[in-house]
């Protein structure tokens, strides 16, 4: 009876692992079809990844030049523009763009003009500041001197002083 049992046990053990490498073998046919169809799906996300990317490229590149605005003024604007400085001409422009008028309307516009009287002044304000601290150094030549001692201006500067006497002798050696 033991015999029995154990060939039962033996016949149980090997139907079980016959069962065990077929659900092993079906389980890694099903994991290799996942990872293959895992795999197509990637490759064709990444192909329509590509795909918009050139079209957007092609795309922004061709809107790149439609976006170049190629300003194309009248001999009245340009006239009207003529006196406006270069920093406040996007600005007019811009003014008769919004109101719908002609350049040199615009700028006739008393928002206009208060706003290009007022960069006028900030520019000038700003041009007067700058001037002031620069200084450019002067050499003072032997006539100067000699001019600014008959008046009774004596240099304070040694090198000064020297410029002058060396001025006196070459005058005095011109004289002879």
């Amino acid at each position: 009876m033991e015999n029995n049992k154990q060939e039962n046990l033996d016949s149980l053990n090997q139907d079980e692992g016959e069962e065990t490498s077929k659900t092993s073998s079906e389980e890694s046919d099903s994991q290799t079809d996942k990872k293959d169809e895992l795999i197509s799906n990637y490759r064709i996300r990444a192909e329509r990844a590509e795909k918009e990317l050139k079209t957007l490229k092609a795309e922004k590149g061709k809107k790149e030049d439609k976006e170049l605005p190629k300003p194309e003024y009248s001999l009245s604007d340009i006239r009207a523009l003529s006196d406006v400085p270069d920093e406040d001409v996007e600005e007019v422009v811009g003014w008769a763009k919004f109101k719908n008028i002609t350049v040199a309307e615009a700028k006739k516009t008393s928002e206009m003009q208060s706003i290009l009287k007022l960069r006028l002044e900030e520019r000038r304000s700003a041009a007067a500041s700058n001037t002031g601290s620069s200084r450019a150094s002067t050499t003072i030549t032997g006539d100067t001197l000699i001019q600014r001692a008959k008046q009774g201006q004596l240099p304070e500067k040694d090198e000064d002083i020297e410029k002058l006497a060396e001025a006196r002798m070459a005058e005095k050696l011109k004289r002879k």
